[in-house]
């Protein structure tokens, strides 16, 4: 597999292996798709609201975080804009009680 990478604003093209990308995924709990494509891997998280792990999220939790992974802190407003393709939101206040109700651990 070709992958261009940034190393100190520079543009690097390395080859790796499938195999190594499975094993990396692997190890942070991301599993190919079997069910989404014969030609090419897919993945998919384990993160939650799975046997492997005791963390439950909803689905607006869920949303606020992967945005939060995706661009860091943002406020309400950005996090309502940008989850509207994973859960819609009603409203601000929405997202803030969400984020409330968000797991300390």
């Amino acid at each position: 597999m070709r992958t261009t990478i940034f190393y100190n604003s520079r543009l690097i093209s390395v080859n790796f292996s499938c195999a190594i990308f499975d094993h990396l995924f692997n190890s942070i709990g991301i599993i190919v798709d079997t069910e989404a494509s014969r030609r090419i891997n897919k993945y998919k998280h384990r993160f939650c609201n799975t046997t492997f792990g005791n963390l439950q999220l909803t689905e607006l939790q869920k949303s606020i975080l992967c945005v939060l992974f995706l661009r860091g802190r943002q406020i309400p407003g950005e996090l309502r804009a940008r989850t509207q393709r994973l859960a819609d939101f009603d409203d601000v206040s929405e997202v803030e009680v969400t984020l409330e109700q968000l797991p300390e651990s």
